[in-house]
């Protein structure tokens, strides 16, 4: 077993990592797996720490996704190994540090080459490929939007079927067009090697920059209602300001990741498209996406999975608070309030959201008669100025709007009250959905 450990340590010397990645990747792997079995705890973090500089370096020069994932999934075991004899021999911190470095490798890879990318001005091929990208999404939507305009309960199985057909065609075409982004984008390509964290650096990040306070958004900071809320709007809003609060429909597609989706009031922003060169968001410093399974992936190899968050931390927000399922609207809008109430005390995102989630746990009946006391007579208010306005103008749409908030409001504010909980809000699924991510 020694002579098998010494002749593996000297294949190691000819084919290194930089040289000959795919051999180093085997040699190291034998090696570590030869010297972990022995108990050779030295000789096996040699072994491996060889092999994943190996593995890191191919997939840099991968352009397919699948495929890069794919390395990452054969390469799932010697992460593993490496943490265990790191902690075998007592180097803790070292063992830290292989663990973030296996759980986070493609987050890590697209914001690093993000920082990278400022100031450069996007080639011609990349801007052709990205018009190409905006013109199928655009299509996608006109024909989702024609399709729901129509009278669908006419509609038979053979229509409902090319309809899908023609929507799964058009995806389809997405993808092709987003890996030509990949091969010639050199941001989303990943062809630069991005050097793994240490410790002390991942201690660094979590001592990050902390909002004093929270701000006063103008009104023409606000999108609200479907003449403003469009995913034009909705990108221009994003690289002006630097805290953004999303509230409205989205998405998870965990069949097709990058087809996860912000629902706006023309269309969608797919998580294809947050991903691209054409959104860069460096001055956005805190984003709340109070949607509906906006953290929702399938961590199935590590927690580097493709979500709407993941898309704004790319495009260079510093911290995002997303959802891990579908949220209750009321719920969602309590534990808003208590958050941005925490921020502004001056705690920052995890305690915020921590205290957040337990005001909500706790949240009782009586305080929701206290908070939600004037929804009622609001909606009567309502009631009474419907005919002020014509049906076809801006301020029918915009009375409609919050005419419809109200009753929902109060219709589940007296669902609550006829029930025999003293703590609607007590169950997991209203307030565990919420997480956040990036920096504090």
């Amino acid at each position: 077993m020694v002579l098998g450990i010494a002749a593996l340590k000297a294949a190691l010397k000819i084919n290194s990592s930089d040289s000959f990645p795919n051999n180093c990747w085997v040699n190291g792997c034998n090696l570590g797996y030869a010297a972990f079995t022995a108990q050779l705890w030295s000789e096996a973090i040699y072994g491996y720490e060889k092999a994943i500089n190996a593995i890191e370096k191919i997939r840099t020069w991968v352009t397919s996704e699948s495929r890069r994932q794919k390395i990452l999934e054969e390469a799932l075991d010697i992460y593993q190994k490496m943490v265990q004899a790191c902690i075998n021999t007592g180097e803790i911190e070292k063992a830290f540090e292989y663990s973030e470095r296996s759980r986070s490798k493609r987050l890590v890879d697209l914001m690093a080459s993000y920082n990278l990318s400022q100031g450069e001005e996007i080639p011609p091929k990349v801007q052709e490929l990205l018009q190409q990208y905006e013109e199928l999404q655009q299509q996608i939507d006109q024909e989702r939007q024609n399709h729901k305009s129509e009278n669908n309960r006419s509609d038979t199985r053979a229509a409902w079927e090319a309809y899908n057909e023609a929507i799964a065609s058009l995806e389809t075409q997405k993808q092709q067009v987003w890996e030509n982004l990949r091969r010639e984008d050199p941001v989303l390509a990943g062809e630069i090697q991005v050097n793994p964290l240490s410790l002390s650096e991942i201690q660094k990040l979590f001592e990050g920059e902390q909002l004093a306070q929270m701000y006063n958004i103008p009104q023409e900071k606000r999108l609200i209602g479907s003449s403003q809320a469009t995913s034009n709007n909705y990108r221009q809003l994003a690289q002006q300001v630097q805290v953004l609060h999303s509230c409205h429909h989205a998405q998870s597609r965990l069949d097709n990741p990058l087809e996860s989706q912000l629902k706006l009031a023309d269309g969608c922003i797919t998580l294809g498209q947050l991903m691209t060169p054409s959104w860069r968001l460096p001055q956005l410093v805190e984003v709340f996406l109070s949607c509906c399974e906006t953290n929702l992936g399938t961590p199935s190899l590590t927690d580097d999975i493709l979500t709407l968050s993941t898309g704004f931390l790319c495009a260079g927000a510093r911290s995002v608070v997303s959802t891990l399922w579908s949220v209750n609207d009321l719920a969602t809008a309590l534990f808003s309030i208590f958050y941005y109430q925490q921020r502004q005390e001056g705690k920052n995102r995890p305690k915020a959201l921590q205290q957040a989630q337990i005001q909500l746990r706790e949240f009782t009946k009586l305080d929701l008669k206290k908070i939600f006391q004037e929804v009622e007579v609001r909606e009567k208010e309502l009631i009474r100025n419907r005919k002020k306005y014509p049906s076809d103008s801006i301020e029918y749409e915009q009375w409609k709007r919050e005419y419809n908030m109200c009753a929902k409001l109060n219709k589940r504010i007296i669902e609550i009250e006829n029930s025999t909980q003293e703590f609607p809000f007590s169950d997991p699924r209203y307030w565990a959905a919420f997480i956040c991510h990036g920096l504090r």
